[in-house]
């Protein structure tokens, strides 16, 4: 099978004042020969008063479908699995944010008897293991639920922060599944991460939380603004009961009592956290005393406010949200 590298496919949105949903990426209806750097991407999309939403960039680098399956014999039994098939595809960018390897399993026809050993490895340019896969049983553990399905969900098995530029190399073996369809999507716009501390010690990072659609609020305790923006705060996040992660972090210096006294009173559900080592000042502010991002399940920026407005972040969470469902 010849490799098809896709040189450069942009996916665009153009909905105005609004970010786009940064997930799963649409294979577009044709191809270009012309390329797109991360130069020429406008980051930001739209800026309301004091909220700015942003527009992560993002490529679809390479997309391809290999053979996978060997008929299954009168006996249940199946011929020799396919040898070790390895292939090629090229970033020539060394400044894109994140590069991420996703699979899906598509089926054409009744799905086989069994299924079984399918391997999927990707190597970067300097010999690292950046994505790996291995099912033993792909039919049931890609979500294949009937003879009928044609294909399985996306599942990401590799994400790599400022991957290298040069030649990445995809090593597949197996058997049981018609096709295999393998693809790479670059991204810029990642939101930058810090690290924080747990009301108990504990130190975390903002990376932690990607497979999650986001909400962070900064703040203070002594801001008396911050504090009459919990209840709406907690109101909006309950209000997709579970699909929206939400995150208070205090960034100007409070101790963990006065963070703890500060959510019990006003009956906040998620955690607290301190910047004690300063790192989301750097990253995000402060400007004003009070501050709300929210990251999307990629890690990618989607918007940045110094004062909460809910029916922004209702509208927000919706195209999102909907955007996800309709995938």
């Amino acid at each position: 099978m010849q490799l098809k590298v896709l040189d450069s496919v942009t996916v665009s949105f153009t909905l105005p004042g609004l970010p786009a949903p940064a997930l799963e990426p649409e294979l577009p209806a044709a191809e270009t020969d012309g390329k797109v750097s991360v130069e020429d991407t406008v980051a930001v999309n739209a800026t309301l008063h004091n909220a700015t939403y942003y527009q992560p960039w993002v490529e679809e680098v390479f997309r391809e479908s290999y053979a996978m399956a060997y008929p299954v014999l009168p006996d249940g039994s199946t011929l020799p699995p396919l040898p070790e098939q390895n292939f090629t595809f090229n970033i020539t960018n060394d400044a894109y944010d994140a590069l991420e390897i996703a699979v899906r399993y598509t089926l054409d026809g009744p799905a086989p008897a069994h299924a079984a050993n399918i391997t999927v490895s990707v190597l970067a340019p300097d010999g690292n293991l950046v994505a790996y896969y291995k099912a033993e049983d792909p039919q049931a553990v890609a979500g294949i639920t009937t003879d009928t399905d044609d294909s399985s969900p996306q599942l990401v098995i590799g994400f790599q922060e400022r991957p290298l530029a040069g030649t990445y190399t995809v090593q597949i073996s197996g058997i049981g599944v018609p096709f295999l369809e393998l693809w790479a999507t670059a991204y810029d716009g990642l939101a930058p991460s810090f690290q924080y501390e747990h009301l108990d010690g504990s130190l975390h990072d903002l990376r932690e939380h990607r497979g999650n659609l986001t909400l962070i609020q900064f703040l203070g305790a002594s801001c008396q603004e911050c504090i009459h923006e919990l209840g709406p705060l907690r109101e909006v996040v309950e209000s997709y009961s579970g699909l929206v992660q939400a995150l208070t972090v205090d960034w100007l210096g409070d101790t963990p009592e006065q963070v703890e006294a500060l959510l019990n009173d006003n009956d906040i559900p998620w955690d607290g956290f301190l910047d004690s080592n300063a790192t989301a000042q750097a990253a995000y502010g402060p400007s004003s005393a009070g501050a709300y991002i929210v990251v999307d399940e990629r890690g990618l920026l989607l918007y940045e406010s110094n004062t909460l407005d809910p029916d922004e972040l209702h509208g927000l969470f919706d195209q999102v949200l909907g955007s996800s469902d309709a995938v």
